[in-house]
């Protein structure tokens, strides 16, 4: 198991744009989907947050990884679903 995923954060986006590794969304919470990284090594350069959601109950899981220091220490960014994190 395992993966690699390497980031160029902010490199393609207008200054002042922030960056998301995944933007996972489902439309209700008891929906059995989501992503899973498992034991992932994630890389790169620039600034980039780990996820968004793309809808209100979204789920994204990073087990076992590993992450350089291009993670924003927030690691999540609610976007506009504050409260559902």
């Amino acid at each position: 198991m395992g993966c690699s995923i390497s980031v160029v954060g902010e490199a393609l986006l207008p200054y002042g744009s922030t960056s998301f590794i995944t933007a996972q969304g489902r439309t209700n919470p008891n929906d059995a989907n989501g992503f899973v990284f498992k034991e992932c090594n994630v890389f790169g350069s620039g600034s980039a947050y780990l996820g968004r959601p793309w809808r209100a109950y979204s789920r994204v899981i990073f087990h076992n990884s590993n992450f350089s220091n291009i993670i924003n220490p927030n690691g999540w960014d609610p976007w506009q679903f504050v409260g559902y994190e």
